[in-house]
């Protein structure tokens, strides 16, 4: 979204709207850490159980 907000612009780049696409971006990697982790963590400890009883 940041990228599309520069090129509507034709290099004339509102910091504003820049700045909303970059939160945009930075919001969305930090939710997709925040499932991605735990998730990451679970995985883990369930192969370790299965690994256990094999």
């Amino acid at each position: 979204k940041a990228f599309m907000v520069i090129e509507q612009a034709g290099g004339r780049v509102d910091a504003q709207a820049l700045a909303g696409g970059i939160w945009e971006a930075m919001l969305t990697t930090g939710v997709g850490l925040i499932v991605a982790i735990p998730v990451l963590l679970l995985l883990h400890m369930l192969e370790g159980m299965a690994d256990r009883r094999a």
